[in-house]
């Protein structure tokens, strides 16, 4: 099972009942508790592994919380693989202890399990030992098993484990292959004899359904047609239950990632100071649409591609829905890309020479947001898109650089082919980067003697890069019209990995 390394584990058994609509919050705290209590599942904040050791208990940890919260989702058919493996004996007859609980309240349970302690052997009821190639050896209740070892004349030394005692028979020992073989076979040919072998087929007979019953069951009755209209929800909670719980858990991820936020921090501050540096008193527009795009757009490239395998696993046990998972996500990350464009703007604006008016600021600060914005969305498209990380990485530039040279800076707008003029209107870099300059430009008269007599008009400076100035609310509508339009992509991709 996947799980979530971010989440403390008590947090995450908290999400799996919260998503039970027919819980009540007793019955959900009393549930939570019992688990804690049994397994041992303390709260583990999400340290990191410094050391063998370290590395190992944490392991355990996750290992139990996993199976804690496969159990919170209440099934009717437990199948676990090897429950005990990685665990001390303690921990292992826990497990099992509350395995064995399971079948009283109508649940099935099936394990396979590999070399138990004596005590763990013990709660199993009934038991299936295979052989080599596939034979069963014994199937039946497990006191019946030693006795029938017995009759055959391989007998379990006392206090001895009969599993290891099982699993020693039935093994092929070095050097003695045909000795092993002949014991199997003995051992499986009576079994196949044997009165239990015979009940068990019995019971396969008596449970197999006629063909006549099933080719009448392909035409329902009327009142099974009505019933089945009634369609029954998948999932376990409410739309709002779910929203509730996956957009707190998602917002709990983002501030519990300290570290990614402190390197964000440092990025846009390093960054900001030294293009400040390098472009004092230069007006280089461009520029801020391409830093925060790439700084942005491989950030989030990873995100849904990593969380993908967690996503899909509490999707299909009916916790919540795609369009509440990819929603609660996307709105967790929101203020992180509405604050940092915001401060990178606060330190590069002045510090390179643009407009000084304050209106112009906070419209250059609103303009940049949306930029990252629309460059975080389209990486959530690739994100979704590709399903893995490294494919997802792999696509980003190669995406990204065309859009980008189609920006009205390396090429003017109207020097753009014919055939690829389409491709402006998804380049989030001519919205950006026109925008920003009318917002620069527009209305604006200075001195400078590299112009003309000596006076710089700021229609003219737009109209050598071909910027219209009534043109400033299209690039700002294009920019949420591409936010809305990737992000939909997005969810659509998020939705066919289900289908």
């Amino acid at each position: 099972m996947q799980f979530n390394p971010i989440f403390k584990i008590s947090r995450q058994q908290k999400l799996e009942t919260t998503m039970d609509r027919n819980a009540t919050e007793e019955s959900r705290s009393t549930t939570e508790t019992m688990l804690l209590e049994k397994l041992a599942t303390k709260i583990l904040p999400p340290i990191a592994c410094s050391s063998a050791k370290n590395a190992k208990r944490i392991k355990k940890k996750w290992f139990r919380s996993a199976f804690a919260s496969e159990v919170l989702t209440d099934p009717s058919l437990i199948f676990c693989d090897e429950p005990t493996s990685g665990l001390d004996s303690f921990m292992a007859q826990n497990v099992v202890q509350i395995l064995k609980n399971f079948p009283f309240s109508g649940k099935s349970v099936i394990c396979t399990i590999h070399q138990p302690s004596s005590e763990v052997f013990s709660l199993f009821d009934r038991i299936l030992l295979l052989a080599e190639g596939g034979r069963t050896a014994f199937f039946g209740p497990a006191g019946d098993a030693l006795p029938f070892f017995s009759n055959l004349g391989f007998l379990c030394p006392p206090s001895h484990n009969p599993a290891e005692f099982y699993i020693h028979t039935l093994a092929t020992e070095p050097s003695k292959e045909a000795e092993s073989k002949e014991r199997r076979n003995i051992i499986c040919n009576a079994y196949e004899v044997s009165e239990a072998s015979h009940r068990v087929f019995e019971m396969v007979e008596a449970n197999k359904v006629p063909i006549s019953s099933t080719s009448t069951k392909i035409r329902p009755s009327e009142n099974e047609t009505e019933r089945r209209k009634v369609k029954k929800s998948p999932y376990k909670a409410s739309v709002f239950d779910q929203f509730r719980a996956v957009a707190w858990r998602s917002v709990i991820s983002v501030i519990r990632e300290s570290m990614i936020l402190k390197f964000k921090s440092f990025q846009t501050i390093f960054v900001a100071v030294i293009i400040s540096l390098l472009f004092q008193d230069k007006p280089y527009i461009f520029i801020f649409v391409d830093i925060v795009t790439f700084q942005n757009v491989f950030g989030v490239v990873s995100t849904i591609s990593n969380e993908l395998p967690i996503f899909l696993r509490e999707h299909r046990n009916g916790m919540y829905r795609t369009d509440v998972y990819f929603l609660s996500k996307t709105l967790a990350d929101l203020p992180v890309y509405i604050f940092f464009p915001f401060v990178f703007v606060s330190i590069l604006y002045y510090a390179i020479g643009l407009n000084p008016f304050t209106d112009r600021f906070f419209v250059s600060c609103g303009t940049v947001i949306l930029v990252t914005n629309v460059a975080t969305s389209f990486g959530y498209l690739i994100s979704c898109a590709a399903g893995s990380t490294q494919i997802a990485l792999d696509l980003t530039t190669p995406l990204v650089i065309p859009l980008l040279y189609i920006g009205g800076f390396f090429l003017r707008n109207g020097s753009v082919p014919v055939y690829l003029e389409w491709m402006r209107f998804l380049s989030w870099f001519m919205y950006g980067n026109e925008a920003l300059s009318i917002n620069q430009w527009a209305s604006v008269i200075f001195n400078d003697t590299a112009c003309p007599n000596g006076i710089c008009i700021g229609a003219e400076i737009l109209e050598n890069y071909d910027f219209i100035p009534e043109f400033f609310h299209r690039d700002i509508g294009g920019l949420c019209r591409l936010i809305v339009g990737f992000r939909f992509l997005a969810f659509l991709a998020l939705l066919s990995k289900i289908y």
